[in-house]
């Protein structure tokens, strides 16, 4: 539960002082003991977690003709395997989405339709109804916004499984800077009919005006169960604004 899964983390003696970011996970303890430890972490050890405390780290400022999601890949950290829930890097996660590893039997594959530059991870909805979102601070380019010449692409690779209609939903929401809400944007989603009731991912694609009151930008992803376990897919979230 989401209780469990704040826990107070103190680095003494980092060379680098400042926010750690994007927040920190139980299973970061290991490799960050570790390397303060003076003991050299091998990749066949498969750890779990980042090493932290190194050097300060801060949110991304928000720039014109880049990604503004971060992790909008899910290739973060390692992927788990359906059944086992773990927390989303840079992703306000309380709920059971994961991001799931291609390949295990009976979900998706990396043959199936998707994107052509997928890489080990994706997201999975989980189990029941689920969500994650990530606010995004566009006063790096507030400038440029409130000129009123902006326009976004929100896009997304989504879908589900065989015959059944789990199915996730990309939300974008534009607010100003007293928290009111002034655009809202959604893509898919894409239900087993609109896949020929093929297991796949498909590009889903919506464009618009930047409100020239825009402060900040919160992207949400949106799992709907309908039967058994939550069979909802997505890959490679992207905002764009140019």
């Amino acid at each position: 539960i989401p209780e469990h899964r704040n826990v107070p983390l103190i680095i003494w003696g980092a060379e680098s002082m400042g926010e750690i970011w994007p927040h920190p996970d139980a299973v970061d303890a290991v490799p960050t003991a570790l390397h303060h430890l003076g003991v050299e972490i091998e990749p066949a050890w498969n750890l779990d977690g980042r090493v932290l405390g190194i050097e300060g780290t801060t949110k991304p400022v928000a720039e014109l003709g880049v990604n503004l999601v971060f992790n909008g890949d899910g290739e973060y950290e390692r992927g788990m395997t359906p059944g086992y829930d773990a927390s989303i890097p840079g992703w306000v996660d309380n709920s059971t989405m994961t991001t799931w590893i291609y390949n295990i039997p009976t979900y998706l594959q990396s043959t199936d339709p998707g994107t052509e530059e997928r890489g080990a991870n994706y997201f999975g909805g989980g189990s029941e109804d689920s969500s994650i979102h990530q606010v995004i601070d566009l006063s790096g380019i507030s400038e440029e916004i409130s000129r009123g010449n902006l326009t976004y692409i929100l896009s997304a690779f989504i879908g589900g499984y065989s015959d059944q209609d789990d199915r996730m939903e990309v939300v974008v929401e534009f607010f100003d800077s007293n928290g009111g809400l002034i655009l809202y944007e959604a893509i898919g989603p894409v239900y087993a009919v609109d896949r020929n009731e093929i297991t796949g991912i498909y590009l889903r694609e919506a464009w618009g005006q930047v409100p020239e009151d825009s402060s900040w930008v919160r992207v949400t992803l949106n799992a709907y169960h309908e039967t058994g376990y939550n069979d909802a897919y997505a890959d490679d979230i992207v905002l764009v604004i140019s």
